[in-house]
């Protein structure tokens, strides 16, 4: 055994290592310390701390196969960035081959891959990995038609709509019918109008430091609000790229509900009318009221209540699918009604499908009526 220890590490002398991505690791030698292989490499061309997963392979004479090291120690697995830096991997060559090495003339790659790190998922929210997906239902009212292929990118989504308790802390007041008290704080906020939710989704990214979505001009009679009944017509414009919260559009909304890339439900969480209460609060079981949020099963995404309790604000503007192929819709650049989706407590399980669509003047104020946040994902 020690014959064969010796052999190898003679040969060693003669072979060159060659590192995976030259531009990151500069391979010094290696070296024998008792039954120890070790390697010695320097970090270039990378940031200081940077996530890297660095792992250790040696490679016979004439062969591409690499053999991977396991028995290692030192600088290696997972590491942070320490560039210009000698550092040591230690193989315990022993450990992985107990009965030596025989083998011909030898080489050691070492391999450093640069990891990507995704950003923390905020409390409270679900990423929505992107996807497409067919908006509509063929079998649905006139509105959910033509089917069409939609994209939309990655987001996050509020798990539950917004509640009571929330929209006092960031607003000072709460004009929902079903007040607080008696248990209600975590029931939706309802009340609301589609200019309430943008509000409400600008302050709050303002309280945690974040870009607001919405630039609002309450002095501006919006030229895109064309409803010659409605008085209150604040300009509302969206910065897409701001990573502060907003309403969902139609279509990120529709493409959540359903379950994303995953595969559509009829419901949110379900296909089959019969279990819809185990996932919603409507008229069969709502009692005439809203309800706590997050009391029924989630979707498969782990989003509540995307069926029933309170109807949900969206972005966009009311207006008749297209067949053609969209990439992040938002909706009709004009228009006099906004749209909600999900149903209430108010309403049956037809209203509660993810494809059915229902209209409001944005100025409308309701006790079915709150809304869901989302937001950007985060770049990695």
């Amino acid at each position: 055994m020690e014959k064969r220890i010796a052999i190898l590490v003679l040969l060693l002398a003669w072979s060159c290592a060659v590192p995976a991505f030259a531009q990151l690791v500069e391979v010094h030698g290696f070296r024998m310390e008792g039954q120890q292989v070790v390697v010695e490499y320097t970090l270039t061309g990378v940031e200081a701390g940077a996530p890297l997963q660095v792992s250790l392979h040696w490679l016979e004479q004439g062969s591409a196969r690499e053999n991977d090291c396991l028995a290692v120690a030192g600088a290696v697995g997972d590491q942070a960035a320490q560039p210009g830096r000698r550092q040591q991997i230690s193989w315990d060559l022993l450990a992985d081959y107990p009965m030596g090495m025989s083998t011909p003339e030898v080489s050691f790659v070492v391999k450093v891959r640069q990891m990507v790190v995704q950003p923390p998922i905020p409390e409270g929210f679900v990423l929505v990995r992107g996807g497409s997906f067919q908006m509509g239902s063929s079998l649905g009212f006139e509105a959910e038609r033509p089917v069409h292929s939609v994209t939309v990118s990655d987001f996050l989504m509020g798990e539950h709509e917004v509640t009571q308790r929330l929209w006092q802390q960031v607003m000072g007041g709460n004009p929902s019918y079903f007040k607080a008290g008696n248990g209600q704080e975590d029931c939706p906020v309802e009340q609301v109008n589609w200019y309430d939710a943008v509000e409400f989704c600008n302050a709050l990214s303002e309280r945690e430091g974040l870009l607001p979505c919405y630039s609002i001009d309450k002095t501006l009679a919006d030229p895109n609000n064309r409803n010659s009944n409605e008085f209150l017509k604040w300009t509302v414009t969206c910065d897409w790229t701001a990573n502060g919260y907003r309403l969902p559009t139609e279509a990120e909304w529709e493409y959540a509900a359903g379950g994303g890339s995953s595969g559509r439900t009829e419901w949110a969480g379900t296909d089959s009318e019969g279990s819809l209460g185990s996932y919603a609060w409507y008229v069969p079981n709502a009692e005439a009221k809203t309800h706590p949020v997050g009391q029924k099963s989630p979707n498969r995404l782990g989003l509540y209540d995307m069926g029933g309790n309170v109807w949900e604000w969206c972005w966009d503007w009311q207006g008749p699918y297209d067949s053609d192929s969209q990439t992040n819709p938002t909706g009709p650049s004009w228009g006099s009604l906004r749209g909600l989706r999900g149903g209430s407590w108010f309403n049956g399980a037809q209203s509660a499908r993810v494809a059915f669509r229902i209209i409001s003047y944005p100025g409308v104020r309701s006790h079915d009526h709150g809304f869901r946040l989302v937001r950007s994902a985060p770049s990695p």
